[in-house]
């Protein structure tokens, strides 16, 4: 799927604390951080929904993540 951007990171697991979110990552572009660690992103804004995957961006719009899945309140897989 082509969403126009450089996917900077893949979240998998993806849980929202207010405009930030905690992630299991894989392919991380800058280096910092292996598939398969927990990181705590910026603050994301969404850009697009397509099939089940989730677009977000830092707001200086510098940095893209593609949301795999994401888990709701109660800490399930919530179908996004």
């Amino acid at each position: 799927m082509d969403w126009g951007v450089t996917i900077d990171a893949y979240l998998y697991d993806a849980a929202r604390v207010g405009q930030r979110y905690a992630a299991i990552v894989y392919g991380d572009k800058s280096g910092a951080s292996l598939d398969g660690m927990t990181v705590a992103t910026p603050a994301l804004e969404l850009v697009k929904k397509h099939s089940g995957f989730k677009l977000m961006r830092t707001p200086s719009g510098e940095h893209h993540f593609l949301i795999v899945s994401e888990l709701d309140a109660a800490g399930k897989a919530d179908d996004i």
